[in-house]
């Protein structure tokens, strides 16, 4: 009897971590998010140390209740498709403004001094594609001369 109920505890544990390897998870399932990493990349010729969200968690969450962002810091926001990725200031405290960029480094759509207000009302979408999406302290982008076009070193 004590066997088979261990028999059924070993499969419904492999059932379980199998559904998260499938479901893109299993890293996080392991390992949990403590080893998300920070990127300095370069845009209007300044460096911006921002921290890095590539699963869908992380991305869901992004800057939510957090106070502010401090000077040239950002938070990128890593994609694994190209697509027009539509972003929605849900539990955000400040504004930001929001930089789209394609795969090969290239600006490709900007919001300035989005507002929390506008949720839920409005989310925000590029007009072109893009693999990553950087959040960046409102008037950044103003302020260092970014524009559509513009090139992101990473």
């Amino acid at each position: 009897m004590r066997r088979s109920w261990t028999r059924v505890a070993l499969i419904v544990g492999i059932v379980f971590l199998i559904s998260y390897a499938v479901a893109g998870n299993f890293s996080v399932f392991l390992f949990g998010e403590w080893w998300r990493t920070k990127t300095t990349l370069t845009l209007g010729g300044e460096h911006i140390v921002a921290e890095v969200r590539d699963t869908p968690r992380a991305r869901e969450r992004g800057l939510s209740l957090r106070d502010s962002l401090e000077e040239d810091t950002g938070m990128l926001f890593v994609f694994p498709n190209d697509a027009r990725h539509s972003f929605w200031m849900k539990d955000m405290k400040f504004p930001i403004d929001i930089v789209w960029i394609s795969k090969e480094g290239k600006v490709v759509d900007i919001q300035h001094e989005v507002a929390p207000e506008t949720y839920p009302e409005y989310s925000f979408a590029p007009q072109d594609i893009a693999r990553y999406v950087l959040e960046l302290r409102a008037g950044w982008a103003k302020e260092h001369d970014v524009s559509v076009g513009g090139v992101v070193e990473f």
